[in-house]
C-alpha cells in the first residue's frame, strides 16, 4: 500500500490554529463518524472529545482534512468548511483584519501577522498599478496539502467581503495543485476564474479595492492588537523550512512539465547541482530519492481522484508513458494502479 506522507518534515515543527481541525470534527460528528481514530491516524490526540485542539501541528491538520474528507465522502470539504462558520473564531488575526482602516491594509497586516495563526504558509504580496496579487510560500512540502489551502483562501475571500460589505470578486484564484471535479461550485463561489494546476497559490485582486473601507475599523485597537501579535512573533522561534521540503515544492511544480531535472531545481533554489547534492546528503537523503518517494505520494493521491485517467496522472508524475507509471507503481507497491485502486 502506498505510504502517506510523514506528518512531520525532519526536525520542524510548524503549528497552525486548529479552527479547521475543530470544524472537520463538527461535519464527522454530524455524520456520526467517531473523529477519534481519524484524528489518531493523523497524529493529533486528544484526551476527551469535547476538549478541542487549540494549535496543532500544521501537517497533521493538512493530513486530517484529507483523511476527513475520504471518511464524508466530500473532495471540496476544505472549501465547504470555510463558508459558514462564524469567522471571529479564528481569534486574533481575524481581528487585526477587523480593526484596519482598509482592505489594503488588511491584507498587509495579514501578510505580516499569519505566523501568528499559521506559521506553514506565509503569504507574499505584490502590488501593481491594476492588480494585487497574494500568494503563499509554503514551509512544508505543498504537494501534502489540497484541501488546507481551498479552506484558507476562502476563509480570507470570506472575510474580505464581510469586512468592507462588498460582494468581492477575484480577477484571478490559482492552486498548484490539480483538481477535476467539483470546478463550478469554485468558481461560483469566487465568482471569477479559478485555475488548478498553476505554478503558484494566489489570489488576484483589483487594484482599485485596496480603498475599500474595512466597516469595523478601529485605530486604537489596531495598536493594541498589532502589539500583542508582536509580542507572539517575538516569543517564537524563527521559522525555517528543511532542504528537501524546499526540493520538493520546486520538484512538484515541475513535474507534469517534465523539467524536474536536479539542475533545474538546484538553480531555482540559487545553488548549484553539487551544493545541493551534498546539502542533502547532510540532511540525509539524496534529490533521486525525494523524486521518487514525492511521486509515490502524488501517485496515490491521484489515483483517488476517478476524473483523472491513468494518462493524466503520467503526465502530472513527469512520465512521458503510462508504462514507466505501471513500471514504477509497481516498484512502489507490487501491484498495478488498476489493481490499487
Amino acid at each position: 500500500m502506498v505510504r502517506r506522507p510523514k506528518v512531520v518534515t525532519g526536525d520542524v515543527f510548524l503549528t497552525a490554529d486548529a479552527v479547521a481541525t475543530r470544524l472537520a470534527i463538527k461535519e464527522l460528528q454530524r455524520a456520526k463518524i467517531d473523529p477519534r481514530p481519524l484524528l489518531a491516524k493523523a497524529g493529533i490526540s486528544l484526551l476527551k472529545l469535547d476538549e478541542e485542539p487549540k494549535r496543532v501541528r500544521a501537517e497533521s491538520q493538512i493530513l486530517f482534512l484529507e483523511i476527513a474528507a475520504d471518511a464524508l465522502g466530500d473532495s471540496a470539504l476544505g472549501l465547504h468548511l470555510a463558508q459558514h462558520f462564524d469567522l471571529r473564531e479564528c481569534g486574533i488575526l481575524y481581528y487585526v483584519l477587523a480593526a484596519s482602516p482598509n482592505l489594503g491594509e488588511a491584507i498587509r497586516n495579514l501578510v505580516r501577522y499569519l505566523a501568528v495563526s499559521n506559521e506553514s504558509m506565509p503569504l507574499v504580496i505584490s502590488e501593481a498599478a491594476k492588480r494585487t496579487v497574494l500568494a503563499v510560500n509554503y514551509n512544508i512540502p505543498r504537494h501534502t496539502d489540497r484541501l488546507f489551502v481551498e479552506y484558507a483562501f476562502a476563509v480570507l475571500l470570506r472575510a474580505f467581503r464581510e469586512l468592507t460589505g462588498r460582494n468581492i470578486s477575484p480577477k484571478l484564484v490559482t492552486f498548484i495543485h490539480a483538481r477535476n471535479t467539483d470546478k463550478p461550485e469554485f468558481d461560483c463561489f469566487y465568482g471569477g476564474v479559478v485555475r488548478f494546476r498553476a505554478t503558484a497559490d494566489s489570489i488576484v485582486l483589483p487594484a482599485e479595492l485596496l480603498s475599500a473601507p474595512i466597516l469595523t475599523s478601529d485605530k486604537y485597537l489596531l495598536q493594541i492588537l498589532k502589539n500583542a501579535c508582536e509580542e507572539v512573533l517575538g516569543r517564537r522561534s524563527n521559522i525555517s523550512s528543511t532542504l528537501r521540503a524546499m526540493v520538493e515544492n520546486e520538484i512538484a511544480q515541475l513535474l507534469p512539465h517534465g523539467k524536474a531535472q536536479v539542475e533545474i531545481v538546484a538553480s531555482r533554489l540559487g545553488m548549484s547541482s553539487r551544493t545541493l547534492a551534498r546539502r542533502l546528503s547532510e540532511e540525509g537523503t539524496s534529490y533521486a530519492t525525494i523524486l521518487d518517494e514525492l511521486r509515490r505520494d502524488l501517485s496515490a493521491r491521484y489515483l483517488k481522484d476517478p476524473a483523472l485517467s491513468l494518462s493524466q496522472i503520467a503526465w502530472l508524475l513527469g512520465y512521458s508513458m503510462v508504462s514507466s507509471l505501471n513500471h514504477a507503481f509497481h516498484r512502489w507497491t507490487g501491484s498495478s494502479p488498476k489493481a490499487w485502486v
